[in-house]
């Protein structure tokens, strides 16, 4: 469990503890060395809390994140009297109306409750004296310093804590002579910077910036977020750069906290593998230079040739964010062409930054998948224009149709927590086990008697299959020759998954009724460099140079609406447990192209030259091809080879008959022959799992 930020252990007589809302945390056990107070309080004791800023001269009670976001190393530097002072509340609770005149002495460190003298002033500092303990009658506010309570600024992490004691001989405590003990309340004041990642790479890609790393193999918990601060490399501004954005700074600085300065956060410079258009990979601006925020510590290393504010990380130049549990971020928005120096900053959850200077980097245009499929002559146009007849959207809402009615169907049948997925553990789990005994049985209880065969009226597979879609089929390619499709993303296979549901509704020696089927492919590629002129850049052997930092990405959605009939005499009859079955019907499959910043891919049109306007719109890579498709397949019934599983199936489950299914499919999906639509189709084969109810 994470250590708790605050804990208040306020002790009186018979060891009562009291417990605050807000920052002031409950009550724990004393740590080592505490005393019980004495009885001369009357069974009352003395209550800390820690209250924060409230932006307007006082101070109030906050949350434990807000706490620890406040005691970091920006405010430990500066002056308590620059608006960086906490206050701890003191409060006299449950005494009787009158007590001893006692001072009550307020310590900063660890052991203060020592019974040694010697240790307490060798770990603690006296900060505030109550002459009198009646003063604390009325909850009194005392405000200090980060420092003060932190002791030193130096990097680490540790745990300080508020005292009230009373010690009249100011020996060490002991409370049999009458001493007494407030507190501890622990506070974790943190000043040491957050881990650096580690395995950074830093590229250019189209209008942006691409980063990754690895997080560290320790105190990786001790970072919160990433920050991007870009700044152009020449000094001066753009109105392109989209600077200052709507960031706010996660780190605090003494700049933002007091005004101080404070060179120890200048960006340090580490190794970073980097590419730039056309360029091998190559190291970053060198190792680290030691320094308290870089990796190996150090002394501190002064600023040099850091352009604008990212010397004291002005957040004006706030460019892009990442949460501390991930491991890239993308800088979108800079202007091609233009030399950017980038800063990574490590933010932990005290607010502390670790800044890492990455060194200069230009974005620079590249070439996606659409733009190269449009360059080489395809013929393929955006745009949903296939369901503008209402065919690929009619095919779609029946498709839906039928999987509604798929899933009503399931919910109707008796089942005992599982349904299909159960099915499928159980069938594919070995029939011997099945035989044994059912395994959702208690024991001694017996299978439940077979309730006899019901007609089937619903079937559903889930089945993975390689597909490589014909879109290079539209161009004249010589033998070898690679088309678009190809070249960007290879010649496979990949895996396309899919599911099928059919319903029956007549029975001629099988089962005759409708099917349709949903999928997903997706598939990625990283797009090509290309030079001023737009040209793809190519190494010396002939082949597209990639751009490391920027990503294309094919996807697309394939949907079937027909008849299907399955041969089930052999098994009907025979027990025989194999079912030849054939599928044929139309087929829409929805397809788009996404771009490297995410955004579908588009390319410019008479009508719209400029797609960088919101004026217009050009050819947006994404539509959708109809066509047909059939399928031929054999489905082994599984639960055939183990009667008391094929029993338990039914009664239990509601479900007839479960197995493997295996298929050869053709698609023609090109729009029916239509030159503006992708040809998506292919002759490929799928295995899955199925289930007959």
């Amino acid at each position: 469990m994470p250590r708790p930020l605050l804990r208040l252990s306020s002790l009186a007589a018979g060891g009562v503890a009291l417990a605050a809302a807000g920052a002031s945390a409950a009550a724990d056990p004393a740590p080592t060395g505490a005393r019980v107070a004495p009885i001369n309080l009357g069974g009352g004791s003395i209550q800390l809390e820690v209250q924060l800023p409230d932006g307007d001269g006082g101070f109030q009670l906050r949350n434990q994140e807000e706490v620890r976001r406040f005691f970091n190393r920006a405010n430990c530097l500066c002056p308590a009297d620059e608006g960086t002072e906490f206050a701890i509340k003191f409060s006299l609770l449950n005494a009787p109306s009158a007590l001893d005149d006692e001072p009550v002495d307020v310590w900063f460190g660890t052991q203060c409750d020592s019974s040694d003298v010697t240790i307490r002033d060798a770990n603690c500092t006296r900060v505030h004296t109550f002459a009198d303990i009646e003063e604390l009658r009325t909850p009194d506010l005392v405000p200090f310093g980060v420092g003060e309570l932190a002791a030193s600024c130096e990097a680490r992490e540790s745990e300080r804590r508020v005292y009230a004691l009373i010690d009249p001989n100011d020996d060490g405590i002991d409370t049999a002579s009458g001493d007494y003990v407030g507190g501890p309340l622990g506070i974790l004041v943190d000043t040491q910077p957050p881990p650096a990642p580690q395995d950074i790479e830093a590229s250019g890609g189209e209008g942006a910036v691409e980063i990754s790393w690895t997080l560290p193999s320790s105190r990786a918990g001790d970072i919160e977020y990433f920050q991007v601060l870009c700044a152009r490399a020449d000094g001066s501004t753009g109105e392109d750069d989209d600077l200052p954005r709507d960031l706010d700074p996660r780190y605090l600085t003494t700049a933002a906290a007091c005004g101080v300065e404070d060179p120890s956060i200048c960006p340090q410079p580490v190794a970073v593998e980097r590419v730039l258009p056309g360029e091998e990979p190559d190291a970053g601006p060198g190792e680290p230079d030691a320094g308290p925020g870089a990796p190996d510590g150090g002394a501190p290393t002064m600023c040099g040739d850091l352009p604008g504010g990212l010397e004291d990380l002005d957040p004006m130049h706030l460019c892009a964010e990442a949460t501390g549990t991930e491991s890239s971020v993308r800088v979108e928005g800079l202007e091609n062409g233009v030399a950017y120096r980038i800063v990574l900053v490590v933010v932990d959850p005290s607010r502390n930054p670790l800044a890492l200077d990455l060194g200069e980097l230009q974005p620079s245009p590249v070439k996606d998948f659409w733009e190269d499929y449009k360059d080489q002559g395809g013929g393929a146009s955006g745009g949903c224009s296939a369901t503008s007849d209402g065919r690929g959207g009619l095919l779609a809402i029946l498709l839906v149709a039928l999987v509604v009615g798929a899933g009503r169907a399931v919910r109707r049948r008796r089942r005992r927590g599982g349904g299909l997925i159960l099915g499928a553990l159980l069938v594919l789990g070995g029939a011997e086990a099945a035989s044994a005994q059912p395994w959702w049985e208690e024991a001694g209880e017996p299978v439940q008697a077979d309730v006899g065969p019901a007609p089937i009226g619903w079937s559903f597979e889930l089945k993975f299959g390689p597909y490589v879609p014909q879109v290079d089929s539209e161009f004249d390619l010589a033998e070898g020759e690679a088309g678009p499709f190809e070249q960007m993303f290879g010649d496979g296979p990949f895996l396309m998954s899919g599911i099928t549901v059919d319903r029956y509704f007549l029975y001629p020696a099988g089962q005759l009724g409708v099917t349709g089927s949903a999928g997903f492919f997706s598939q990625t590629a990283r797009a090509y460099q290309v030079d001023d002129a737009g040209n793809v850049l190519t190494d010396e052997d002939g082949n597209p140079v990639r751009s490391p930092g920027d990503e294309t990405r094919f996807r697309m959605i394939p949907m079937s609406l027909g008849l299907v009939y399955r041969f089930t005499l052999l098994d009907d009859l025979y027990r025989i447990p194999l079912v030849p079955y054939g599928r044929a019907g139309l087929s829409y499959y929805y397809w788009w192209v996404s771009a490297p910043n995410g955004d579908v891919a588009e390319v410019p049109t008479m009508e719209c030259p400029d797609v960088s306007s919101e004026d217009c719109e050009g050819d947006k890579a994404r539509g959708g091809s109809l066509g047909w498709q059939a399928s031929a397949g054999l489905a082994l019934r599984l639960e055939r080879l183990d009667p008391d599983a094929e029993v338990a199936l039914r009664t239990e489950l509601g479900i007839e008959h479960a197995g493997l299914v295996v298929e050869l499919t053709y698609a023609e999906v090109d729009g029916f022959g239509s030159g503006d639509k992708l040809a998506v189709g292919d002759l490929t084969w799928f295995g899955g799992i199925a289930f007959e109810f």
